[in-house]
């Protein structure tokens, strides 16, 4: 209001439009504070901006506050105004740093009146150390605002203030029939089904991943490290007899396996570790299975191990 005022006053065909009456939104609702106590700080809008665009800032709403001043004095509005100091303080503890900073940057922005103060003057509560702002102002909006536009209208300005009617807005609703309104439902639950299963799949998958990824392992070595590997393996268990003994049934190329004992009841074991090593690629592989992926029954089962006789002639299991 105030920007269409001044434009009024120079000649200018000025149109505001607001959803509700004047002052009914954040006006009426505001401290009502005019401050060029700037918000988000000086030194913050020095660094920002430079120090060029800091007076600016700082220019800018000292001639906001005078010229709201003159305009009240001029139209003969009684809405409250008067000066007064403003007080800035750091919150409890924080660095009065920040407020050394901050006054000498509003001293380089042209605000040299500010300075520092042992408190603000509030009788219950103990500011400490802060900066004080000389000739801040304060109104009452609502007051100021209703003055402004009775200037305006006795400025010989056209205008009016009135309220915007909303116009009815007509709703249609149409029923579908019942059979389509099943079919949608069947639909959706289809889709949710589908989406359900596609979702268990990709955690199934992921899930495999990391399971494989966690129980093979894979390393370079020669023939020699393999013994050794094998050798090492075989020493964790020292003397004790193995769980589950594995044996060649055929020599040819085909190798199949058998295992000749099982478990007693009293041991249950939890894993199978295999070692295995691959003289054409000179790797040796490790592989833990959990025993319940073996489904193991109460008797001897026939495992088919098939490859080339030399990739299995070296094998610790435990």
């Amino acid at each position: 209001m105030t920007t269409a005022y001044l434009l009024a006053r120079a000649g200018k065909s000025v149109v505001v439009l607001d959803d509700g009456p004047i002052g009914g939104g954040m006006t009426e609702r505001t401290t009502a504070h005019l401050s060029n106590a700037y918000d988000d700080r000086y030194k913050e809008m020095e660094r920002l901006h430079g120090e060029d665009g800091a007076r600016l800032i700082a220019t800018s709403h000292t001639a906001a506050i005078d010229r709201i001043e003159a305009i009240i004095a001029e139209e003969g509005i009684d809405c409250d105004f008067e000066r007064l100091d403003g007080y800035l303080f750091a919150p409890p503890g924080e660095s009065k740093q920040i407020l050394e900073d901050e006054m000498k940057a509003a001293h380089r922005a042209g605000l040299t009146e500010v300075e520092q103060v042992e408190r603000a003057p509030i009788a219950d509560f103990d500011t400490g150390m802060c900066l004080r702002f000389p000739r801040q102002g304060q109104f009452h909006p609502l007051k100021y605002l209703s003055g402004l536009f009775r200037a305006i209208e006795r400025s010989g300005v056209p205008g009016r203030s009135r309220q915007a009617q909303e116009a009815p807005v007509r709703v249609t609703v149409t029923a579908a029939p019942k059979r389509m309104a099943k079919a949608r439902t069947w639909i959706i639950v289809l889709l949710a089904i589908v989406g359900a299963i596609v979702i268990g799949l990709m955690v199934m998958a992921g899930v495999g991943t990391m399971w494989m990824m966690r129980h093979i392992n894979t390393t370079s070595s020669t023939a020699t490290q393999a013994v050794k590997a094998f050798e090492q393996e075989r020493a964790r268990f020292g003397t004790e007899k193995p769980l589950i003994g594995i044996e060649d049934i055929d020599n040819g190329a085909a190798v199949q396996r058998r295992i000749d004992a099982l478990p007693t009841a009293a041991v249950k074991p939890t894993e199978m570790a295999i070692l295995v090593w691959d003289p054409d690629k000179e790797r040796t592989v490790r592989i833990a299975l959990p025993f319940w992926l073996l489904k193991l029954g109460k008797r001897p089962h026939a495992i088919p191990m098939l490859g080339r006789q030399e990739r299995c002639a070296r094998s610790a299991t435990c």
